[in-house]
């Protein structure tokens, strides 16, 4: 009861929330992808670190939750271009949707563990794969160009705080903002060969 306690006194600062509230600068949030390597061989899982950075001023609250399943915390959707230009999306879409009845009382396991602060220049990072089932491009020899859009409703909408036991006031009270939209990432250049080549 007394790590709650102080979880809650972390997050909560009462008497600071209508100075935040009238002071904060919005948060500058960044999304860089990067490879372990550049060159895979047809057929190959590639691995792809996805970084979440905050280059703001201000401290902000973001998804801990990185996933390439489509849902309202943290959402990566890749997309692929190939050399001639031609962008292709995911052939195959995840959708993280939770069926669990929502908690009558904060369950602060649940909030670490979905929701983070980030401080100015502090990132997160998640690894997520893609292969040829998710592209049919990555199927065949060539370069190719992937980038992704992230996107989060926030820690403010309701289905996100009512799912971890919190409410519209709990979230009222919290001593950072949380951070909310879509924001595009850079590029990495991925470079598929033939077996054996």
């Amino acid at each position: 009861m007394w790590k709650f306690a102080t979880l809650l006194i972390a997050l909560v600062a009462v008497s600071n929330f209508q100075v935040a509230a009238q002071t904060a600068v919005p948060a500058s949030v960044t999304v860089h992808l990067a490879l372990e390597k550049r060159r895979y061989m047809v057929g190959q899982q590639i691995d792809v670190a996805v970084q979440i950075k905050n280059e703001g001023r201000e401290a902000v609250i973001v998804s801990n939750v990185i996933s390439s399943s489509d849902n309202r915390q943290g959402y990566v959707r890749f997309d692929l271009t190939d050399s001639a230009g031609r962008q292709e999306l995911p052939q195959v879409e995840m959708v993280g949707d939770n069926l669990a009845p929502f908690p009558q009382q904060p369950d602060w396991r649940l909030v670490l563990g979905k929701w983070i602060v980030l401080y100015a220049n502090d990132s997160i990072t998640s690894h997520l794969t893609i292969d040829a089932k998710t592209f049919s491009f990555l199927k065949k020899p060539g370069k190719y160009q992937l980038s992704a859009e992230y996107s989060s409703a926030g820690l403010a909408y309701p289905s996100n705080y009512r799912s971890i036991g919190l409410s519209a006031q709990d979230v009222g009270l919290m001593r950072f903002h949380s951070w909310s939209g879509k924001v595009r990432s850079d590029s990495v250049q991925i470079v598929i060969t033939g077996n054996g080549r």
